[in-house]
């Protein structure tokens, strides 16, 4: 048995994942304007979060439009005669 999908519902998760990121930013930012933006660290851990979670979003920006979207993903599942 051969199991084909697109690679485009992988996309989905990965979404999701950035939604729920998104969520933590604005916590964070939220929590840092009200209680601890006169602290250095606090300043300073934030700026180095943000810069992760940007270069994150970069990164999937450039390696988006190198892959084939449309071309099916084989998983092939199962045992086959050949492969026994």
């Amino acid at each position: 048995m051969n199991l084909a999908l697109p690679p485009f519902l992988a996309l989905i998760p990965y979404g999701l994942v950035l939604a729920v990121l998104a969520v933590f930013s604005l916590i964070n930012l939220v929590h840092l304007l009200r209680h601890g933006g006169h602290l250095a660290a606090g300043l300073f851990f934030s700026a180095l979060y943000l810069a992760g979670a940007l270069l994150i979003v970069y990164f999937t920006w450039q390696l988006l439009p190198v892959v084939d979207w449309n071309a099916p993903l084989n998983l092939g599942l199962g045992a086959t005669a050949a492969t026994l």
